[in-house]
């Protein structure tokens, strides 16, 4: 008996994107970036998805540690 009927296959995780703490590119160093939408808090830290108009490149752009 399938276990999984009805429920979408497992996909495999995506590639990790890079981490900055600058607002510049790391592909390209651009310093026309978006952000992306995605925010994660917690271990004392934010970390906001973004894209260079440039170059097309994701990556999470972390923010200082709050106390």
């Amino acid at each position: 008996m399938d276990v999984n009927v009805g429920m979408p296959a497992a996909r495999p995780p995506g590639p990790e994107l890079p981490v900055i703490h600058e607002r510049r590119c790391p592909s390209c160093q651009s310093e026309q970036i978006k952000p992306g939408g995605h925010v994660i808090a917690g271990d004392g830290m934010t970390k906001s998805k973004h894209w260079c108009e440039s170059c097309g490149a994701a990556f999470w752009f972390a923010r200082k540690r709050f106390r």
